[in-house]
C-alpha cells in the first residue's frame, strides 16, 4: 500500500532506492534482547529490531541535510500490533511533523510526502509493541510513463510451490503440501528519453538494482495504491537500449518480499 499526504503525486511508476538509513547513526528509544536498531541498516528482512516500550522512536542522523519524499517499511507487524507511525524532521530548532499514518495490513508500504531536507529525521511509532526488520527513507524517482503491459500487479504476484501431487493414479483428489516461495514480476519500461534513461538519477538506480540492492517500487501511486512491493533483481541486468531512433526501452525481472 502506498499512502500519500496532502500534495498531488504522480501517477508514474515511483522507485525508492537510495535508502538514508544504511548509512546513517540510529539511535533508538528501547531494544529488546536480540532485536538491535542496528538490524535496520542492512535491508534484509530477516533481522528484526523490536522495542521494549511504547510509545517507540528511532532517530536517523546524517552527516548532511539531505532530500527525503519517501518512508518506507517492510517485514513488519505494525498493522496487527495496531501501530502508528509519524514521520518528523529537525528544522534546525524543533520535531516538525511530516506525515502520519496506520498501515492496513503487515505488507510492505510507503509514505510519500512533498521533498523535505533536514539531517535528522525521527520515526516515532505508537500502539502495541512490534518488530521490524527494513525501514527505508529516500528521495523517490519518478519512472515517466508507465509500466509496459502485460503487467502482473505486485501485491498479487506470489506464488506456491506444491509438495508433491494433487491426484492420485486412479484420479482421486490428495491434498498436496505446500510452501510459499515468494513472488516475482517483470517491470518493462518503454518510450523513455535518452537523457533520463541515461540521467545520473536513473544510472544511480541501475547501478543499484544490477548489484541486487533492495528496493520500493510502486507502479501507479494514485490509482493502484496496493500495486508496490519490496523488490530485488532476479534475472539478468537492467540495460536501457533504443527500441527505435528516437526512444529507449528498459526491463527488470525482480522478486518480491512476501510475509
Amino acid at each position: 500500500m502506498i499512502y500519500v499526504s496532502d500534495y498531488e503525486i504522480q501517477n508514474s511508476p515511483l522507485v525508492a532506492w537510495n535508502n538514508l538509513v544504511t548509512s546513517a547513526t540510529l539511535t533508538a528509544s528501547t531494544e529488546a534482547s536480540g532485536f538491535p536498531v542496528s538490524g535496520l541498516l542492512n535491508g534484509v528482512t530477516t533481522d528484526p529490531w523490536k522495542p521494549t516500550a511504547m510509545p517507540a522512536t528511532v532517530t536517523i542522523d546524517l552527516d548532511a541535510s539531505a532530500p527525503a519524499s519517501v518512508l518506507a517499511f517492510a517485514a513488519h507487524d505494525m498493522h496487527t500490533n495496531g501501530v502508528t507511525v509519524l514521520l518528523q524532521r529537525w528544522d534546525g530548532s524543533a520535531w516538525v511533523d511530516v506525515m502520519e499514518r496506520t498501515p492496513e495490513s503487515d505488507d510492505p508500504f510507503i509514505m510519500a510526502f512533498p521533498i523535505a531536507d533536514s539531517d535528522q529525521w525521527r520515526v516515532t511509532f505508537t500502539g502495541g509493541v512490534f518488530s521490524l526488520s527494513v525501514m527505508h527513507l529516500s528521495k523517490g524517482l519518478t519512472i515517466p510513463g508507465r509500466v509496459v503491459p502485460p503487467h502482473t500487479p505486485l501485491h498479487i504476484a506470489s506464488e506456491v510451490e506444491l509438495l508433491g501431487k494433487s491426484e492420485s493414479a486412479t484420479g482421486e483428489f490428495l491434498q498436496a503440501d505446500f510452501m510459499r516461495t515468494g513472488a516475482k514480476a517483470n517491470l518493462a519500461f518503454s518510450v523513455q528519453e535518452p537523457s533520463f534513461i541515461k540521467g545520473n538519477e536513473f544510472e544511480g538506480f541501475r547501478q543499484h538494482f544490477n548489484r541486487a540492492r533492495p528496493f520500493f517500487f510502486a507502479t501507479s501511486p494514485r490509482h493502484e495504491r496496493k500495486d508496490m512491493g519490496y523488490c530485488w533483481r532476479m534475472g539478468g541486468n537492467m540495460i536501457g537500449a533504443y527500441q527505435d531512433a528516437r526512444f529507449m526501452a528498459v526491463s527488470a525481472e525482480v522478486g518480491l518480499y512476501v510475509r
